[in-house]
């Protein structure tokens, strides 16, 4: 009979984006939204 081992012999991957990356995505996330909010006020304005 043999041995069953606890843990999968398996390689760990890389994370698919880093922290840092992770972030500069949330904070370009915020900035496109408020982008467009405050163009969205200007043409809504401009088209009364």
């Amino acid at each position: 009979m043999g041995e069953k081992s606890a843990r999968k012999n398996t390689t760990k991957t890389a994370a698919a984006k880093t922290l840092k990356e992770k972030r500069l995505d949330k904070n370009d996330k915020k900035a496109r939204n408020a982008r467009s909010e405050n163009t969205d006020a200007v043409t809504k304005a401009t088209r009364k």
